[in-house]
C-alpha cells in the first residue's frame, strides 16, 4: 500500500477515520499498543480502501441515500455501508493480495473477542442486513457459517457481484425493499444452524477460497481513477457522509450520541412513514453498530497528537559548494611556508596511514572473497565431456560443467562531516578518519564524494547586514531559493518579510562543502589531501570565512543528503551507496515545530512516522534511508571521557549501556547495530583521545601521532574494521 499517493495521519481526538480527497491525507484514530499487529494492518488496509474505491463528494452519498429512502438516513446508511464493505474489501483483496490473510486475522481475532456483539445470539435469529455483514467479514475468514434462504442468497450473490459504486447503491435499495416488505411475503432461512451460501465462501482462514477473491480479477484496480459507474471512486468500509470540508469519513466511532441519534430519526418515521401502508420499519444493522462501538474502545485519546509536514526540494545548486571552489579559496591563501609544511605533512600521514589503509583493503578484499564465493554455484552445460563417455555403464553424469560467479554490484560511497564548533575538540581526529578511507577509496577505485555540513552559508555570505528588515527580506529570499516550497509573506506584527514554509519541514539555511571527490584529477587530488590536512591543523592560515566552524545542520544535512546520494547513485551508475557521516551527534535544528508526532511525506509520495520514543535525527536517518537505499554508518569519535554520557544517550537499559562501555573502554571503539532506533546500520564510537607514545592527550600534544597510536593497535583495528567492512562489501565487484 505505500505505492498509493495517500498520506496516513494519526490523530487521537479523531473518533472515526476520514480521507481528505484535495489534499490526499488519511486520518486514522490512534489506537492502543495493546492492539494486534494483524487487526491494525486490517483497519489501515481497509480505510485505505475507503480513500482508494469510495465516493469522495457529500452530493453523490446524499443522493444514493435519499433515493433509498429520504427519511430513514441512519439505516439507510448502514446498508450501504455493509455492502460497500464487502465490495472494497474484495477490491483490496485483489489489488494487495497480501491482505486476505490479513482481513481472515482481523475478523478471526473480532469474533474471538465479540466486536460483532453475536456471541449469545443465534445467528440464524438476525436480521439479514446482520447475516450479510457477518457472512462477508467473519463468514470470509472461515468463523461462522451464516444460513440463508433461497431467496435470501439472491443478495449473497448481488453483493458478492458489485463492482461500482452504482452497484452497492442498487444492491442496497433492494435489500432496503426486501426487508420492509410484510414478514409473510418474506422468506425464512432454510435453517438455523448454517447452510451457508455462496460457492465456497465459508472456506478458507484467509479467505482464498471465496467468490469474493475468484472474482477479483474482474473488479480491475481501474476504479481508483474514477472509473467506477457515475464518475466517482469506488467505497470501502463503514463511510458516512462527507464532512464540508471535502473529507469522507467512515464511522467507526459507534458511541452511544450515534445509537440515540439513529433512535431519534428512526422514532420520526414513526412505524413506517414513508415506506407505505404495508410495508414494515428496515432493522438496524446491529453487528455494524456493535463493531463501530468495539474499535472505538480500542482508541488512545491520550497519544500526541500528529502533524503533517511535507520534505521540501532541496535546490543543490544553492547548497552545495563545489571542490574547485574551496580549493581555489584555500591554495590563494597558502604561502611558500605552508606549501612546503603542506606536501611534508601529505608524505608523512601517507605513510603513517599506510598500515592502516592496507589492513582496511585486506579486510574489505577477504569479505569480498567470501562474498563472491557465496555468488558462485556450478551447473551442468548440456554438452557431453567426451572423456568421461567411456564410463557411463556407472556413470550418470556425463555432462561438462561450468562455474559460474553471479555478478557483483557497483559501490559507492558518500561521506558528510559535521563542520560544527562542538567537534571542534575531535576535528582533527575525524579529518584523519575521512583521509583514511578517501585512499581507501582510491585504492579500490570506487568511487566517493566527500560532504562537510556547515550552517556558515556560502550563498548568503554576500547578504549585509545594514538594516534589520532588509537583511531579513534578503536571508528569507535566500532561503526560499534553497528550498522549494518556501515562499515569503509579510509578518503583520513587526511588518517585515518572513519565511512561510508552506507545510514543509523547517530547514534553515546551511552549506555543504565538496571537500574531495572521485571526480578530481590526480593532482587536485593531492592537492586536496595537502588542503584537509591543513584544515586539521589551521595554525597560521587565514581561511576563507565560509570554511569557518558554525552550528551543527545536520537534520538538514541528512533531508538534503537524500537528493546528494540519489544524484550521486544515478551519474556514477553505482548500484549500492553506503553512506557514512562523522560527527558529534547532536543538531540544533527544529524541523517540526508544531509539536506532537510529525508525519513526514518524501518527495517520492511516501509517508513515514517515528517510532514511539525516536529523536528528530534518528527519524530523518530512517527516512533517508527508505528514500535511498542506501546503507548508512555513523562513525562519532568523542573524548574518552563523555564516552559514558554518549552510552546514556543511545540506551535506557542499564546492562547495555554498561556493557558498551566496558567495550569502549577495551578495544577503544563500540559498534552499535540499532537499525530501527537510531536509524544506521552501524554506528561506531569511536575513542579519540588514545593517547600517543610519547603519552601526550591529543587535547595537549600531536593529535597526528595520537590517531596513528590508535590505528597500528592491530586487534582493536581488525575488529573495528572488520565490523565497517561487513557493511560495504557485500555484492562488491569491480
Amino acid at each position: 500500500m505505500a505505492t498509493e499517493n495517500i498520506t496516513v495521519v494519526r490523530d487521537p481526538q479523531s473518533p472515526t477515520a476520514t480521507f481528505n480527497t484535495k489534499t490526499r491525507v488519511l486520518t486514522l484514530p490512534v489506537y492502543n499498543d495493546a492492539m494486534s499487529k494483524s487487526l491494525a494492518d486490517g483497519l489501515v488496509g481497509h480505510e485505505v480502501g475507503h480513500a482508494l474505491f469510495t465516493p469522495s463528494d457529500e452530493a453523490t452519498i446524499m443522493g444514493a441515500m435519499n433515493s433509498i429512502d429520504p427519511n430513514n438516513p441512519a439505516v439507510v446508511h448502514d446498508y450501504l455501508n455493509v455492502i460497500e464493505d464487502a465490495r472494497i474489501e474484495r477490491m483490496m483483496k485483489a489489488k494487495f493480495p497480501g491482505l486476505r490473510r490479513t482481513f481472515g486475522e482481523m475478523y478471526t481475532e473480532m469474533m474471538d473477542k465479540n466486536f460483532f456483539g453475536v456471541a449469545d445470539k443465534n445467528i440464524g435469529d438476525l436480521p439479514l442486513v446482520d447475516r450479510l455483514n457477518l457472512h462477508f467479514k467473519a463468514g470470509l475468514a472461515g468463523q461462522v457459517i451464516v444460513p440463508f434462504s433461497a431467496e435470501e442468497k439472491i443478495f449473497v450473490k448481488m453483493m458478492e457481484d458489485t463492482k461500482t459504486f452504482d452497484d452497492v447503491v442498487n444492491a442496497a435499495r433492494e435489500l432496503y425493499d426486501y426487508v420492509t416488505q410484510p414478514k409473510q411475503d418474506q422468506q425464512q432461512p432454510e435453517n438455523g444452524n448454517g447452510g451457508g451460501a455462496g460457492d465456497g465462501n465459508d472456506q478458507g482462514s484467509d479467505g482464498d477460497g471465496s467468490a469474493d477473491d475468484q472474482q477479483d480479477g474482474d473488479q480491475g484496480a481501474g476504479d481508483a481513477d474514477g472509473s467506477n459507474g457515475a464518475g466517482q471512486q469506488d467505497q470501502t468500509a463503514t463511510p458516512t457522509l462527507a464532512s464540508e470540508n471535502g473529507n469522507n469519513t467512515m464511522d467507526q466511532s459507534g458511541g452511544d450520541a450515534d445509537s440515540e441519534k439513529k433512535s431519534q430519526q428512526q422514532g420520526a418515521t414513526g412505524s413506517g412513514a414513508g415506506l407505505g401502508e404495508n410495508k414494515q420499519q428496515a432493522p438496524e444493522a446491529t453487528t455494524n453498530n456493535a463493531m463501530s462501538k468495539a474499535l472505538n474502545n480500542q482508541r488512545n485519546t491520550n497519544a500526541a497528537a500528529t502533524s503533517l509536514y511535507r520534505l521540501p526540494k532541496i535546490n543543490l545548486d544553492k547548497i552545495i559548494v563545489d571542490f574547485k571552489t574551496i580549493h581555489d579559496d584555500i591554495n590563494a591563501v597558502r604561502t611558500d611556508v605552508i606549501n612546503a609544511t603542506a606536501a611534508k605533512n601529505l608524505k608523512k600521514f601517507t605513510l603513517s596511514s599506510r598500515d592502516y589503509v592496507q589492513t582496511l583493503v585486506r579486510e574489505f578484499e577477504r569479505k569480498m572473497a567470501a562474498d563472491e564465493q557465496r555468488r558462485s554455484f556450478v551447473s551442468r552445460t548440456g554438452t557431453l565431456d567426451m572423456s568421461r563417455v567411456h564410463t557411463y555403464r556407472f556413470n550418470d553424469d556425463l555432462f561438462l560443467k561450468s562455474s559460474w560467479v553471479a555478478d557483483g554490484k557497483n559501490h559507492g560511497m558518500v561521506m558528510f562531516i559535521d563542520w560544527s564548533g562542538s567537534m571542534h575538540p575531535i576535528l582533527e581526529n575525524t579529518l584523519y578518519q575521512v583521509l583514511n578511507l578517501v585512499m581507501f577509496c582510491n585504492a579500490l577505485r570506487i568511487p566517493f564524494e566527500v560532504y562537510a555540513f556547515s550552517s556558515v552559508c556560502h550563498s548568503i555570505r554576500d547578504i549585509q547586514y545594514n538594516h534589520h528588515k532588509e537583511y531579513h527580506k534578503k536571508l528569507a529570499e535566500a532561503t526560499c531559493e534553497m528550498f522549494g516550497g518556501y515562499t515569503t509573506k509579510v509578518d503583520t506584527h513587526y511588518n517585515e518579510i518572513v519565511i512561510d514554509t508552506n507545510g514543509h519541514a523547517n530547514l534553515a539555511p546551511f552549506s555543504l562543502l565538496n571537500l574531495c571527490s572521485s571526480r578530481m584529477s590526480k593532482n587536485q587530488m593531492r592537492n586536496a589531501m595537502e588542503n584537509l590536512l591543513l584544515l586539521a591543523k589551521p595554525r597560521g592560515i587565514n581561511l576563507p570565512g565560509y570554511l569557518g566552524l558554525g552550528g551543527t545542520p545536520l537534520d538538514e544535512a541528512t533531508v538534503a543528503a537524500i537528493p546528494v546520494v540519489n544524484e550521486f547513485r544515478k551519474s556514477t551508475k553505482t548500484q549500492i551507496v553506503n553512506t557514512i557521516f562523522l560527527t558529534d551527534g547532536q543538531s540544533g535544528s527544529y524541523l517540526f515545530r508544531d509539536g506532537g508526532s510529525p508525519t513526514v511525506r518524501a518527495e517520492s509520495g511516501h509517508t513515514y512516522t517515528p517510532l514511539v520514543g525516536q529523536d528528530t535525527s534518528s527519524f530523518l536517518r530512517t527516512i533517508f534511508r527508505g528514500e535511498t537505499g542506501s546503507s548508512l554508518t555513523g562513525f562519532f569519535l568523542v573524548d574518552r571521557m563523555y564516552g559514558s554520557s554518549v552510552f546514556w544517550s543511545l540506551s535506557n537499559d542499564n546492562d547495555q549501556r554498561r556493557k558498551m562501555e566496558d567495550e569502549f573502554l577495551t578495544n577503544n571503539f563500540v559498534g552499535i547495530s540499532d537499525t530501527r532506533t537510531l536509524g544506521y546500520d552501524t554506528y561506531f564510537v569511536i575513542n579519540a583521545s588514545v593517547k600517543s607514545s610519547s603519552n601526550k592527550d591529543k587535547f595537549f600534544g600531536n593529535a597526528e601521532e595520537s590517531f596513528m597510536a590508535s590505528a597500528k593497535a592491530k586487534k582493536s583495528t581488525r575488529a573495528l574494521l572488520s565490523q565497517f567492512t561487513d557493511t560495504i562489501a557485500k555484492d562488491f565487484v569491480y
